[in-house]
């Protein structure tokens, strides 16, 4: 649960790692600068998991605008979109239920449609991202602590989790 907004780095504008066995779950990616690979996060020798997450607006000077990956990545429920010179590279392990600018060939369940969020990551109502994710890997509670799986009252078609960093639950009518 948290943000990462205009940071720079060589290799990884807001997370480099190398090795280990990150988790990185209801995180915010937006305008980090990776000066060669990765220009949101960069991943070497590690088995990461991406889970309900947006990445966007992020940029590097090689590959891998929001995310360089070299092996055993798994990106689920996650918005990528709006990086530069790409969305993903490398060979991540499994990308699936996630919202990705071109598509992603090797991916599982991949929506090329424009998400829809606000600036703050709220999916207005007419978001493809609602309803649109696994449970597998999804946490209990979203960004805002706000439950993963809608509540009864609220009028979305299936009750499926949704894609990104928060639950689409429009209280107060506003379209976010």
């Amino acid at each position: 649960n948290c943000i990462f907004i205009n940071n720079s780095g060589n290799y990884g504008g807001a997370i480099n790692c190398y090795g280990g066995n990150p988790t990185i779950t209801n995180c915010i990616f937006k305008n980090n600068t990776g000066s060669y690979f990765g220009g949101a996060l960069y991943f070497y020798n590690t088995s990461t998991k991406i889970i309900n997450c947006i990445i966007t607006n992020n940029n590097c000077k090689y590959s891998g605008g929001g995310i360089y990956s070299d092996i055993s990545t798994v990106i689920s429920n996650s918005v990528i979109w709006g990086n530069t010179p790409d969305q993903v590279s490398g060979t991540p392990e499994l990308l699936s239920y996630s919202c990705v600018e071109g598509g992603y060939s090797n991916g599982v369940a991949i929506i090329d449609v424009d998400p829809e969020l606000s600036a703050a990551g709220y999916l207005k109502n007419t978001s493809p991202c609602i309803d649109a994710g696994t449970t597998e890997n999804a946490p209990d509670t979203d960004m805002d602590g706000a439950e993963r799986w809608d509540h009864p009252d609220v009028a979305n078609i299936i009750s499926i989790v949704d894609i990104g960093v928060r639950e689409f639950i429009d209280v107060d009518s506003d379209g976010f």
